[in-house]
């Protein structure tokens, strides 16, 4: 076998291309130029050998060092990798290395070798190729060498000169056999070398022409011209021709005789005609450079380039162009005259050698054209015309396909450059067209040629072109014309195809045929002719005309002709547009009825055909859903029968035949799925599918049924793009489609009815009682649903079966279960078939465990049905990374939706979706489902993996672990996942199949499993996954990495440790200046950091301070969970560094309470919602979620650490005691810092977290004197009342989860402050306070948190206590009075704020004598002015003007400055009250409020006015003023007179327009007793009567603008 024998060889060629291909990559090249370098070594031995034995001379070539194949193999490595090298020194050492080889490559001897052969088509000319391809290319990509590679090609061209010159001349007339012996094998074998080398070169410079300048050019042509005379092209048609008949026994011989077989197959004979072809391409190249530029001429063609100029091109007169266009174009003419004229070297006898000899002229004529184009003078069309009509004028030529594509568009160009020969062309072309026997693309050039030539001309004469080709058609002998005519009504054509009349004269084309195959040929031209023009023509009015040409001559000729039109009339409307399309397709199904009736096969498979071909080419989104649509109106037409008994079996049947006709064309265009331009449209598709489904299932036409294969190939192609028979936008309606849809109701009658019921009985035998009670439309519903999805599950799909219990009518019981039968057959089916689609498995499982979570329970039951089935029949199904991490995602959404609650009690979530896990959930409100969902897929979930595990242990637990590894680092650390915690439970299942572990037995209750293991393996990937790289994520990293410094830094440990500590404190540095640092750059930094520590048995101070200290610089969530997972990996690694890390860690802490940090920080303020700006509009949700992840943001720093400090202390108290101090330390700076803090509701968490760390610390340490542990406690106690000295205040948001974690912290406080036993003191007074302040810390502890707890169960009384944990020892009144004492020692705000807490007047009293006895002790507390002269809202204000208080002076100063002290945008909200407040103004001070405020706030003097005038009367009629009123007007009368002009207008304008409104109402009175309709009438009335004015508004919604009123 050849192909293993050139396995190796083969592959050590890519090989090498590769290496060389690589070490050529400007990324590779400077560093590992050896490579190259090397590369290039390997094939200089041969180059230098040749200079010893050449020296200058021509020597024999069997003297010569032969190439071996590898050092060729290396060369042609080199030659490829060349264009790509961008190094100028390595480029220029390669340039000098092959250029020698370029100049004797046509004399290189090669070892003969069976690898040889391998190389196509001959390793002479790919050699020859490559060198000159590769020398070229560097020229091009290094400019600076261009006069070099000239010289190169210059050089090769002079040699090959040489020896031609130097070898005698052959004769034609010798034999081939005679020729070797007269010149020898040697000089025959030389010849044909060269001959091989030529072509490869030739190749190479037309590749690559533009390289070289128009001068360079032409002395290139001139030397190739004198190269291939008559006299070498003789010899060397004559040593080929002696080679395939030679009887020589010569190795070298045999070796030419093999691959000149080669070429002859390849279709490239090896004689002088491929050599004359080779040179016309390079002529090619080089004209077509003086009519185009390079960039069009490597993405096009030449003559394509010329068709599609809109000017004639630039003429470029300088003497070189002029001297290569005169080259050229006489190059070209005596070519021509030798292909005429016939030379003695071409023999034109076999069939290859014609086709060589045509493509030589199609090369000649495009030479001759680019320079007719180029200059008119060098090149005359005179001289090109004759060659084109001579050309198109024999058949032989013409059916060669290059050549009459270059005559007919050179002719198309000949009439753009030179109208005069267009009107003789627009004659000759259809004159082709019509009488020419070739067809297709040849057809296709000449119809785009002649649309060309006649748009040159006019629309006439496009329009009387059509008009001829059309006529041809019906001056045909009407003799052979066997179809029917045509009928009224079936030519429905567009309106704008009349404006075009047919000319007058005629057509003045014959068509000759001597039978009727040649007839037929010739009107399949004819009739593709004219579409070609059409569609050339690019116009809708010539596309409608040619329309309507085809359409006319159906039914004139015969069915050939017919069926010609069909099909061509379908690219016709490709190009058109709607009007035309939906003609078209209207007139194919009058036909296809019409042939359906007669049984004309071979009319109806025309029609298939076009609706075929319009479903696969019609690319516009709007024209496909036009066919889609007409289609499915078709099918859905067909047998639109209603209730009868009298329908006959036949109409039955045709509308049958008929639909399945449509089956193919609508299943191509339904597989051509696009996106809709228009919803609706979308929703029509879909309806109308749906329906198509139903009539064909009502007209018998299922899988199971006598129909032909292939359309149950459509059938189910139809099926896998089609959606569940269901109407989505029905599925949340209590009334479903089925009952309402008409078209399940044709065919109702009780014998078709009997006869579905007995079909659906037999596909679904288990729901026979069910069916037998279903009416007729569910009948067919069901059995549609069945089919569909029957055949989607063959195609390997099941997963659509669970969309249909989203209907209604699927809820009760019948339907319900006849459609839980369906999907059990479905999966017996997909089971059955899933074989064939593998792939898709996983899949489809993870989409059917996305329904196990649906929000729709009878979706759920089936979901966990289907996904039971599918695992249990194809366990392999859930072992891939699809559907496991599929199951898992599931799990983590679904434990999230049911959190939600908790987190956000106001607002819920009903969309979740994993990007990971790549799926998406909608679920319902009501949270009990979700829980009970959740639930189940658990427990399911469970048994699914558990039995997956029994039988792929291994790569299921890889899986597992590999999604582990992947985690979120915003989530990875205090996060709780219930997938990553359910792949960590499964990981630990010991497998069923693993006989050893399952036999150990169970000692009591240990759990054994395989976690151990498990984990062990997961560290082992973690280690090769994350490998110790440094971090590249900032340009100081970058050129850090990039100096030799820390290249020779990094050669030993203690300098990476240094390497180590510079990119820390750089990162340290950073974080100071508040720059930007990424989590990953962070996270590498830090665990680079840690690695160090964790190694190293050295203090590294300076690491550890910075290993600290830049969590606490950034000090977020994330920083902060970062570093302790750091600090702690280190402590167990290396306890040598717990000290001094933990030492770090409370200096940090400190270091946040003395510059304000987080919790502690001045910005954590708690703003009371009654002294903001309200809004007329709903609360903005989002502005209130931001505020809340401002304040958590705060906190959760600060939490973390504190959650590590009691964790470190309660492990390591019994250690040291110098830890304890430390702790002791730390704990009264945060009671003292807490003594700062604002009462923040989300700050309460942190505030006793604190204080419940403090009592552990006082519990557990040992080293604590009796002073100590006093004043230690006395601080807590005073921190912990500090809290209740501000307002007290419930929750902030929704989040249920943290009202209910604060409430057992209260409970936890509590316990904890009563488990601490009170230490002994030596003064019984001492020890009194310390109990009293206890007592009242208790009471308040209970307090807060029985209000917590009515927040969270406000009308569930026996729930309210559930976190309150002990019982009040004394009556509230009792202990109250004792505690108020203690609380006013305490902090007077503490006592101010008893009396918000506890509803007791004695406590109020008791608190306002204190008051007034020590003033000066609460002058900071604002709520005590409260308790003396009454509330500072507002609202509250009248209250304080009343006469018992006998207007005191200052109470009054304090009345109006609580007014004051609040913005307009406030008291805005409290104009009521501040009206009222006017009736006790005894000195004027809230009119002078009222008037001051109106100046600055339009809205807000408005809304004073209007108030006014409301309260001035106390009936609704007005007749009785209430006794504020003379008030209300003088204050209303000084607000007016303060006006501007512009607020007056203003408030003119709008009371103006008001008073209109409300007039209305007064307007209505006459019309109470009124219809409704009278009054509605009346109410339009008055409003039209109404002129909006600009800027007016209404007085419930100040912060709109009226525009206009919706009459």
């Amino acid at each position: 076998m050849p192909g293993i024998h050139n396995l190796p060889q083969n592959l050590r060629r890519h090989a090498l291309d590769k290496i060389a291909a690589l070490s050529a990559s400007p990324a590779r090249v400077q560093a590992k130029s050896s490579d190259f370098v090397k590369l290039c070594n390997i094939a200089s031995p041969s180059l230098s050998t040749l200079k010893l034995q050449n020296r200058g001379q021509d020597v024999p070539l069997s003297t010569r060092t032969p190439l071996t194949v590898s050092e060729l193999e290396v060369l042609l490595a080199l030659c490829k990798a060349a264009p790509s090298l961008a190094d100028v020194t390595i480029a220029k050492s390669l340039l000098d290395q092959l250029g020698p080889y370029l100049r004797d490559t046509h004399v290189q001897a090669i070892a003969i070798s069976p690898f040889v052969r391998s190389i196509e088509p001959s390793p002479w000319e790919f050699l020859s190729f490559s060198l000159a391809y590769a020398v070229i290319a560097l020229g091009l990509r290094h400019p600076a060498f261009h006069l070099q590679v000239f010289e190169y090609t210059c050089h090769y061209l002079q040699k090959c000169l040489e020896v031609i010159r130097a070898a005698p001349a052959g004769s034609i007339g010798d034999e081939s056999e005679d020729l070797v012996k007269t010149i020898g094998i040697d000089r025959a074998v030389k010849t044909a070398a060269l001959s091989a080398s030529l072509l490869g070169f030739l190749d190479a410079i037309s590749k690559l022409n533009h390289f070289f300048s128009v001068s360079e050019r032409r002395h290139l042509v001139d030397l190739l011209r004198k190269i291939l005379t008559e006299q070498f092209m003789v010899t060397v048609e004559g040593v080929f021709s002696s080679m395939r008949t030679a009887e020589t026994p010569s190795n070298d011989i045999l070796l030419w005789r093999y691959f000149t077989r080669r070429y002859a197959a390849s279709g490239r004979p090896l004689g002088a005609m491929l050599l004359q072809q080779g040179f016309l391409k390079l002529l090619v190249s080089c004209s077509s450079l003086e009519v185009a530029d390079e960039e069009s001429l490597r993405c096009s063609d030449t003559l394509d380039i010329l068709l599609l100029q809109q000017n004639s091109s630039d003429i470029r007169q300088s003497h070189e162009n002029i001297t290569l266009l005169e080259l050229l174009s006489d190059i070209a003419v005596d070519e021509m005259h030798l292909l005429e004229d016939g030379a003695d070297y071409l023999r034109l006898a076999s069939s290859w050698q014609q086709r060589l000899a045509f493509s030589v002229k199609a090369h000649t004529l495009t030479t001759y054209l680019n320079c007719m184009i180029a200059n008119e003078e060098v090149a005359e069309a005179d001289v090109l015309v004759p060659w084109l009509e001579e050309t198109i004028a024999d058949a032989v030529q013409m059916s060669h396909e290059e050549l009459a594509s270059v005559t007919l568009r050179s002719m198309a160009i000949v009439s753009r450059f030179s109208p005069s020969f267009a009107t003789s062309f627009s004659r000759l072309l259809p004159r082709f067209i019509v009488q020419s026997t070739v067809t297709g693309e040849t057809i296709d050039a000449a119809a785009r040629s002649l649309a060309y030539t006649l748009q040159l001309l006019s629309q006439d004469a496009v329009i009387t072109g059509l008009y001829s080709l059309g006529n041809v058609l019906s001056n045909s002998n009407t003799d052979h014309a066997v179809g029917v005519p045509a009928k009224d009504g079936l030519l429905n054509l567009p309106r704008n195809a009349g404006r075009y009349h047919p000319n007058a004269n005629g057509s003045a084309i014959s068509l000759n045929v001597k039978c009727d195959d040649d007839a037929a040929a010739a009107y399949g031209n004819i009739v593709r002719a004219i579409v070609g023009v059409a569609n050339s023509c690019d116009d809708e009015k010539i596309t409608a005309l040619a329309l309507s040409i085809l359409l006319q001559k159906l039914g004139r000729v015969n069915f050939a002709v017919d069926n010609h039109i069909i099909q061509e009339a379908a690219r016709l409307v490709v190009r058109g547009g709607p009007v035309e399309l939906k003609s078209l397709l209207k007139l194919y199904g009058r036909i296809s009825h019409d042939c359906m009736v007669q049984r004309n096969s071979t009319m109806l498979e025309a029609v298939k055909k076009a609706r075929i071909f319009l479903a696969k080419n019609l690319h516009d989104a709007t024209l496909l859903e036009e066919y889609k649509k007409s289609l499915l109106e078709t099918i859905v037409s067909k047998g639109d029968v209603h209730e009868s008994d009298n329908t006959h079996e036949a109409d039955v049947e045709l509308a049958g035949r008929e639909i399945t006709e449509l089956l193919a064309p609508l299943a191509v265009s339904v597989s051509c799925q696009r996106p809709f331009s228009d919803s609706e449209a979308h929703e029509d598709i879909l309806r109308l599918q749906r329906e198509a489904w139903f009539n064909m299932v009502v007209h018998g036409i299922t899988p199971y049924a006598s129909i032909d294969q292939q359309f149950i190939s459509a059938l189910r192609s139809l099926a896998v793009n089609t959606k569940p028979l269901i109407a989505y936008d029905r599925a949340d309606q209590y009334e479903s489609e089925i009952e309402l849809n008409t078209v399940l109701r044709r065919g109702m009658n009780p014998p078709h009815t009997a006869e579905q019921k007995k079909r659906l009985i037999s596909l679904l035998p288990k729901c026979e009682s069910e069916i037998r009670s279903l009416s007729y439309p569910k009948l067919m519903f069901l059995h549609a649903a069945y089919v569909v999805e029957i055949l989607r599950a063959e195609a390997g799909d099941c997963t659509k079966v669970l969309s249909y219990f989203l209907d209604p009518s699927l809820n009760n019981s019948a339907m319900g279960n006849c459609m839980v039968a369906i999907s059990d057959e479905v999966m017996k089916t997909s089971l059955r078939c899933q074989g064939e689609f593998p792939s898709t498995v996983a899949e489809q499982l993870a989409q059917i465990l996305t329904g196990c979570c649906h929000r729709i329970r009878r979706v759920q039951i089936v979901a966990f049905s289907c996904a039971e089935k599918l695992i249990h029949a194809m366990p392999s199904c859930l072992c891939q990374r699809k559907s496991l991490f599929a199951l898992l995602e599931l799990l983590s959404m679904m434990w999230t939706s049911c959190l939600d609650c908790e987190i956000d009690e106001y607002d819920w979530k009903s969309g979740y979706f994993s990007e990971r896990g790549e799926v998406s959930i909608e679920l319902s409100d009501d949270f009990e489902l979700r829980k009970s969902t959740l639930s189940y897929f658990y427990k399911r979930a469970r048994e699914w993996v558990t039995s997956v595990i029994n039988v792929a242990p291994l790569d299921v637990k890889g899986l597992l672990q590999t999604y582990l590894s992947e985690y979120d680092s915003d989530s990875a650390y205090g996060h709780i996942s219930l997938g990553r915690s359910f792949a960590l439970e499964m990981g630990s299942v010991i497998p069923s199949t693993d006989q050893k572990l399952v036999a150990i037995d169970r000692h009591g209750d240990c759990n054994i499993n395989t976690a151990s293991d498990f984990v062990a393996q997961y560290t082992t990937r973690q280690e090769y996954r994350h490998a110790d790289t440094l971090p590249d994520h900032d340009p100081e990293w970058s050129r850090l990495l990039q100096s030799d410094d820390d290249r020779e830094l990094s050669s030993n440990a203690q300098s990476r440790d240094k390497y180590g500590l510079a990119a820390i404190a750089r990162l340290e540095s950073r974080s100071i200046k508040k720059k930007f640092i990424s989590a990953g750059e962070l996270q590498d930094t830090l665990r680079r950091a840690a690695a160090v520590l964790c190694k190293s048995q050295d203090d590294h101070c300076a690491i550890v301070q910075y290993l600290v200290s830049v969590p606490f610089t950034i000090f977020t969530k994330q920083s902060i969970k970062l570093g302790i997972s750091l600090w702690l990996g280190v402590i167990n690694e290396n306890p040598r560094m717990e000290a001094r890390i933990f030492s770090e860690i409370v200096a940090n802490w400190e270091s946040t309470i003395r510059n304000r940090v987080g919790a502690f920080s001045s910005k954590f303020n708690h703003f009371d919602p009654f002294f903001l700006e309200e809004e007329f509009a709903p609360s903005d949700k989002k502005s209130l979620l931001k505020r809340q992840q401002a304040a958590q943001n705060l906190v959760a720093p600060h939490l973390r650490i504190l959650q590590f400090l009691a964790s470190h202390f309660s492990a390591t108290r019994l250690e040291s005691p110098h830890t304890q101090r430390i702790l002791q330390r730390l704990v009264m700076v945060s009671l003292a810092g807490l003594k700062d803090t604002t009462g923040h509701p989300l700050a309460r968490e942190m505030h006793f977290q604190i204080i419940l760390f403090g009592l552990t610390v006082l519990r557990f340490s040992s080293n604590l004197d009796l002073t100590t542990k006093w004043r230690l406690k006395d601080a807590i106690l005073s921190s912990a009342l500090q809290w209740f000295s501000h307002q007290p205040r419930l929750s902030f948001g929704g989040n249920r989860l943290q009202i209910k974690a604060e409430s057992r912290l209260m409970a936890d406080v509590r316990t904890a402050l009563q488990a601490v036993p009170s230490p002994e003191v030596r003064t019984l007074g001492s020890a009194l306070v310390m109990t009293a302040k206890q007592d009242l810390l208790s009471l308040l502890l209970e307090n807060e948190s029985m209000r917590l707890t009515v927040w969270l169960h406000p009308l569930d009384y026996e729930r309210r206590h559930i976190f309150v944990s002990g019982t009040s020892g004394s009556p509230i009144e009792a202990r109250l009075s004792t505690a108020i004492a203690v609380a006013w020692a305490e902090n007077p705000s503490l006592a101010v704020q008893l009396t918000a807490r506890f509803q007791s007047l004695a406590l109020t009293n008791d608190v306002r004598k204190l008051l007034l006895q020590h003033p000066e002790q609460a002058i900071g507390e604002q709520d005590a002015l409260q308790i003396l002269l009454g509330p500072s809202l507002p609202t509250d204000v009248s209250s304080q003007l009343k006469a018992k208080y006998g207007n005191h002076p200052f109470l009054l100063q304090y009345a109006m400055r609580t007014l004051e002290s609040h913005s307009v945008d406030v008291t805005f909200f409290y104009v009521p009250q501040i009206v009222q407040a006017l009736r006790y103004d005894a000195l004027g001070y809230v009119q002078r409020y009222i008037i001051e405020t109106a100046k600055f706030s339009q809205l807000f003097a408005h809304q004073i006015i209007w108030n006014m005038k409301a309260n001035a009367y106390r009936d609704e009629d007005s007749s009785v003023e209430d006794s504020l009123k003379p008030t209300l007007d003088v204050v209303m009368d000084n607000m007016t007179a303060s006006f501007s002009d512009t607020d007056k207008a203003f408030y003119h304008r709008e009371f103006t327009f008001f008073d209109q409104i409300t007039d209305i109402s007064g307007k209505l009175r006459p019309f109470i007793k009124k219809s409704k309709s009278e009054k509605k009438q009346k109410i339009e009335e008055e409003l039209r009567k109404i002129k909006v004015e600009t800027g007016v508004y209404l007085p419930s919604n100040p912060d709109g603008i009226v525009i206009g009123i919706d009459r």
